[in-house]
């Protein structure tokens, strides 16, 4: 048998390692092959973009399982609060009914003598509202005001009951001796609030020492800060008589000195007390009695109330 020649099997093993060419490109996903000078183009594998996930809707809750606010419109039922009574649609404070000041029938001369005061009502200091960190509880003082009132004065009698009597100061310190306080809330219905502003006052009445002090009057007024500042220059008039067991005072308290017109009916905060001090010549506060059970000093809604008659 004749053989083929070389140049035959040379063409045979080009063809065979196209052809294995070919085959190894299909497979391996070779995008693009040259054959007979052309550019022949294979199918490209297809790319899927996912869909965005649906939104995910939450339903609410049950209606037996939802929580429910409700809110009172009876305040004070709920937490259990005692309407504050009233005297002309303003708070008189539990535990101190209204004082009712009635006319003056005539004159009253200051002297500490209490013979013009006739029937007017006794209004008797029950509370302890201050105490001194040395007070011994000796309680030795009792104390009862008289109130009367006219076109162009405040009246005020008191008779105190004091084993021993101590007053050693004067003036803006009187306060530190024996002696009577009165608080004044003159707006009430305007500025009724629990801080002390000019509306505000307070008066010492100082019975003096029945020797060498006399008895005077100081006045304090209230800042728009809340402090009592000194507020000189009135014309308040103090007489005072010493008794057995203690002393007398009556004082006349004009009221343009509290920046007051009176009228039958007026309300006024006010707060009636008496100072006592058992500390021999030294000056101190020891304790305080009120007519008032809530008295605080810088509290205007404590002081109680008085209504002119």
């Amino acid at each position: 048998m004749k053989e083929s020649p070389d140049w035959f099997w040379w063409i045979a093993g080009c063809l065979g390692m196209l052809v294995a060419l070919l085959c190894l490109a299909l497979a391996s996903g070779v995008a693009y092959v040259y054959f007979t000078g052309e550019t022949v183009s294979l199918p490209q594998p297809a790319l899927t973009i996912p869909t965005p996930p649906t939104a995910v809707e939450i339903a609410p809750l049950p209606p037996d399982l939802a929580p429910t606010v409700t809110l009172s419109t009876d305040v004070a039922t709920v937490i259990g609060v005692t309407p504050i009574p009233t005297v002309n649609n303003l708070p008189v404070l539990s535990g101190s009914a209204a004082v009712e000041v009635g006319r003056a029938s005539g004159n009253i001369l200051v002297d500490g003598q209490l013979n013009e005061w006739g029937a007017a009502p006794a209004i008797p200091l029950e509370h302890r509202v201050f105490a001194r960190s040395s007070w011994d509880g000796t309680n030795d003082l009792t104390a009862a005001y008289r109130l009367l009132w006219d076109d162009t004065y405040l009246y005020v009698a008191v008779e105190i009951q004091d084993d021993t009597h101590f007053q050693n100061e004067s003036g803006r310190t009187s306060y530190q001796g024996d002696s009577l306080e009165m608080q004044f809330d003159t707006e009430r219905a305007a500025d009724y609030g629990r801080s002390l502003s000019p509306d505000d006052f307070q008066l010492v009445l100082s019975p003096g020492n029945f020797s060498t002090l006399s008895p005077e009057a100081y006045r304090f007024r209230g800042t728009t800060g809340g402090q009592m500042d000194d507020f000189v220059g009135h014309q308040i008039a103090v007489g005072a008589a010493q008794t057995a067991d203690g002393y007398t005072l009556e004082a006349r308290i004009p009221w343009r000195d509290l920046s007051l017109t009176p009228q039958a009916g007026l309300q006024i905060g006010a707060c009636l007390n008496a100072n006592d001090n058992d500390l021999g010549d030294s000056a101190g506060q020891e304790i305080m009695l009120s007519n008032v059970s809530t008295r605080t000093f810088r509290d205007p809604t404590t002081w109680g109330t008085i209504v002119l008659k």
